[in-house]
């Protein structure tokens, strides 16, 4: 049985953030990139509501108000 990671991507940067999912999607790896978001707030949104094995971030997802 081949196991299949969910990855979410986060970075606030648009062109580093595209860059890095389009190399998860193109490496033989087995994952699938289930979104990409710009902020911590888009991460906390979706996870409310689906699963992630595993997200990368180069920002802490804490909002502070």
């Amino acid at each position: 049985m081949k196991m299949n990671f969910k990855i979410l991507v986060a970075d606030d940067e648009y062109y580093a953030r595209k860059a890095l999912v389009m190399m998860l999607e193109k490496s033989e790896l087995p994952i699938s990139v289930n979104g990409d978001f710009e902020d911590g707030e888009e991460v906390i949104e979706f996870l409310q509501e689906n699963e992630a094995d595993f997200h990368t971030s180069v920002f802490p997802l804490i909002t502070f108000n």
